[in-house]
């Protein structure tokens, strides 16, 4: 009696990614080599939905893929669904829902969240998610700011041990993804993702400027040796960071607004009407060693000095967004890791927003496992200030750190003044940026912060 093969499924999405005022990409992941139906319709029901594309998904991406849909009409709502026969219409209740961009230039009011760090450890994982799915409706898009899996944590990454293939890193992928609220939650909103370091390794980074061989920080190493790990954990090899690389970019590169190759930079921009992003990768272009160190690379550099000079006088509100805090410097970090062992760089970016005196800065940042309103003024070569502002998110869900909300200092430059920091709070959370317009008056940017405390969540 011939064996029963088990059927293609879909195992991880939908993600709404690289979403537009004119075109979607629909991401997901199956079990096996098929081809991936997208159907759109304009029917809430998906009466009238049509065959908008397909994708062979096939071993080499891990039978992850998308379907870009382009042809879309500015600020409309659009109903989605996947199926793996093109015969088969979805159901009603298989369809989803996005609202495309405003036409690039308008005005309008909008309310997008952010926030990083996910390490599903509770006893029950992806409450934020849940949190944000149920009480935050009408949100434009979501920004993962990095740490998206803890690929290095042995204890919670569903292997036991620290991928060392892409089969592995994929496995990862798989188990932290397949949370509920998390598969909910993307499933409804659209995402714009970018990586940290432990997508990779913790703390890593090149130690050449050819960006070929792959280090992680000194600390890391030694408590791997001390632990009794594996020697090929212990090391960060090349083959190991491609694997690791080439799985992130299936999973949150490819997906997103611009053609990428996995070997960065991963850096890219967007526009949501008026309003201008650009979203820095300060991971694959970064080395360390003794002579030298680097965090956006020259690419990288070119690529935001002509988009600040683009839009700084045609789009009021603009965000740059960092996977690491930018105005928070920290005693005791000891690895540098963050902007703070990139003096020279950091002081490169104040002086590029002095130099232009482009107003409406909002630093976006993660990493930090503690949440923060920082303020501070840029100031110009001819004396005058310009207000900055910096939120960051963090953690979705991993322990937080009271060391950075204890022990932050004001950030060193000679190009700030009036630095302060509104506050600071080291619980799970994530944030929600609100760009309101009103007619002859500047836009005005709220950040409200949604915390988890002793069970609860509330507000600040």
């Amino acid at each position: 009696m011939p064996q029963k093969t088990n059927p293609a499924n879909i195992i991880l999405g939908p993600i709404i990614g690289g979403l537009s005022h004119d075109r979607a990409n629909l991401w997901a992941r199956t079990n096996k080599a098929s081809t991936l139906h997208a159907w759109i319709a304009t029917n809430k029901n998906g009466a009238n939905a049509k065959l908008a594309g397909r994708k062979r998904l096939q071993d080499s991406t891990g039978f992850a893929g998308m379907v870009t849909v382009t042809g879309l009409s500015p600020s409309k709502k659009y109903y989605f669904a996947f199926s793996l026969d093109p015969q088969q219409v979805p159901t009603k209740s298989a369809f989803s829902s996005f609202e495309t961009f405003p036409a690039p230039g308008k005005v309008k009011s909008f309310r997008f969240g952010f926030g990083s760090c996910f390490l599903p450890f509770t006893e029950t994982p992806g409450l934020a998610f849940k949190h944000i799915r149920e009480n935050q409706p009408n949100l434009a898009f979501l920004f993962m700011l990095g740490d998206q899996v803890y690929a290095d944590n042995v204890k919670l990454n569903g292997l036991g041990r620290i991928p060392v293939n892409e089969d592995e890193y994929r496995r990862v992928y798989h188990h932290v993804w397949s949370n509920l609220h998390h598969r909910e939650l993307l499933a409804r909103t659209p995402t714009f993702m970018i990586l940290d370091d432990h997508e990779v390794d913790n703390d890593w980074h090149w130690t050449d400027r050819e960006l070929s061989k792959p280090g992680t920080s000194w600390l890391t190493r030694l408590l791997r040796k001390l632990n009794g790990r594996p020697k090929e954990e212990q090391l960060l090899s090349l083959p190991r960071t491609r694997a690791a690389l080439k799985v992130n970019w299936e999973h949150q590169v490819m997906h997103g607004p611009r053609a990428l190759s996995p070997n960065g930079p991963l850096a890219y921009e967007f526009e949501y009407g008026a309003c201008a992003f650009f979203i820095m990768d300060t991971r694959t272009p970064r080395f360390i060693n003794t002579d030298e160190r680097q965090m956006l690379g020259d690419k990288q550099w070119k690529m935001l000095e002509l988009w600040l000079k683009r839009v700084k006088d045609t789009h009021p509100v603009k965000f740059i967004v960092s996977s690491i805090s930018i105005l928070s410097d920290i005693f005791g970090d000891i690895t540098n890791d963050r902007w703070t062992g990139f003096d020279g760089e950091r002081e490169r970016l104040f002086a590029l927003i002095a130099r232009e005196k482009a107003e409406g800065i909002h630093f976006l940042t993660g990493d930090l496992h503690t949440a923060h309103s920082i303020s501070a003024d840029v100031i110009a070569p001819d004396g005058e200030a310009i207000r900055i502002w910096e939120f960051c998110s963090s953690p979705f869900e991993q322990k937080s750190s009271l060391l950075a909300r204890l022990m932050d200092y004001p950030t060193r430059s000679p190009t700030l003044r009036n630095q302060k920091r509104h506050y600071a709070i080291s619980r799970f959370n994530y944030g929600v940026i609100n760009v309101a317009y009103s007619k002859g008056k500047k836009p005005r940017v709220s950040f409200e912060l949604n915390y988890e405390k002793n069970g609860e969540w509330m507000k600040r």
